[in-house]
């Protein structure tokens, strides 16, 4: 995996590989909530980890070494004595 170009390896990719898929098992299809609001939140952090894993799945290494990049060269230290 990690000999593929930085340009075709994307964030999520990486960590998938060494998290395993997290997907898994979130609870969300369980009826048998214990509080009232239980499966409300549930829900929500799950449309949140949907969130997350759609920006680590589009954003590629190349991508962020090019930020990077033009963010270290837009900055010029400025040193007064």
């Amino acid at each position: 995996m990690l000999a593929r170009s930085a340009d075709d390896l994307t964030v999520g990719e990486v960590i998938s590989f060494f998290q395993g898929d997290n997907r898994k098992g979130n609870g969300t299809g369980n009826n048998s909530w214990n509080l009232r609001g239980d499966y409300v939140f549930a829900k929500l952090w799950k449309e949140v980890s949907a969130a997350i894993s759609s920006v680590y799945s589009t954003t590629t290494f190349g991508e962020m070494v090019e930020e990077e990049l033009s963010q270290s060269q837009a900055y010029v230290a400025n040193y007064a004595i």
